[in-house]
């Protein structure tokens, strides 16, 4: 691919991937502000998100980890 290829196809994509990723953190603000949550409200409603994410990656990794303690080590025969 020569260099002009490239950077048309990469400006390209970069004009894609900015608002696919900017736009909904947009979206999402403008809700709350139509929800008319205040500050001190969104601040508790991230820190429960915050811990419920959290505790459900922790519940999920033990239930699939099928031996969550280490085995023990091998004995030497006599």
């Amino acid at each position: 691919m020569s260099s002009r290829q490239f950077y048309a196809v990469n400006i390209l994509s970069a004009l894609a991937w900015a608002p696919a990723h900017v736009f909904p953190g947009v979206l999402l603000g403008m809700a709350l502000n139509l929800a008319g949550l205040s500050p001190g409200r969104l601040a508790i409603l991230l820190i429960v998100g915050l811990i419920a994410v959290s505790a459900a990656g922790q519940a999920l990794r033990y239930y699939l980890n099928p031996h969550p303690f280490p085995a023990p080590p091998c004995q030497k025969r006599k």
